[in-house]
């Protein structure tokens, strides 16, 4: 293998993607998403193809598929972008799952009952669950955000700690004391549109 297409599979493998996993497969690179696959498939032939997909994982439809000649590291890195814009796209279509948690689950029930009604009426899915902080690091994996309340604010790094590749934030007190849901699905349709990506 060629030092520049090396240094574009070390450039790949160093991506980060948002609710997902990137693996080194031999031949092939897999990323995995909630929502969809991408592989990028290295062939050592009488000249390097490089073949890229996205597959969307709910119906097995095809949203992305790329082959070309490795001649250029900065076009084949612009081929990858582009792989990634159509991962995220089927990634939009997907259902946020947000979890809620305090320290007995009881007021972040209620805000996540108050953060579904106000969802309701909006196109974009969301889901929202409460626990309580006791039972966190046992669900807390299978979420896109965890949104933590001020009283166990304080264990916010130690959470974000124990789930590295999920947003955890500290629900600012005067939105949870005022259960202001509207302010929280302004950041979560903000997050469903660009953090994602």
């Amino acid at each position: 293998m060629n030092e520049k297409i090396s240094e574009f599979r070390s450039w790949i493998l160093s991506q980060r993607i948002p609710s997902g996993t990137i693996e080194d497969a031999g031949d092939t690179i897999k990323i995995t998403t909630p929502s969809a696959t991408g592989e990028v498939t290295f062939n050592d032939l009488d000249v390097f193809i490089i073949e890229m997909k996205v597959e969307n994982r709910a119906d097995g439809e095809n949203k992305f598929y790329l082959h070309f000649e490795f001649v250029d590291l900065a076009a084949a890195k612009e081929n990858f972008t582009a792989m990634l814009r159509a991962l995220n796209e089927t990634n939009k279509n997907r259902v946020l799952k947000i979890l809620f948690s305090c320290t007995g689950g009881l007021t972040t029930g209620y805000f996540a009952e108050k953060m579904s009604e106000a969802s309701a009426i909006l196109a974009r899915k969301f889901e929202f669950n409460a626990v309580p902080e006791a039972k966190l690091y046992e669900v807390g994996g299978g979420y896109d955000i965890i949104m933590i309340a001020p009283q166990i604010g304080y264990k916010l790094q130690k959470i974000s700690d124990k789930f590295p590749d999920t947003l955890v934030m500290k629900i600012p007190p005067k939105i949870f004391a005022a259960y202001d849901a509207n302010e929280l699905i302004k950041f979560f349709n903000w997050f469903a549109r660009y953090g994602m990506e």
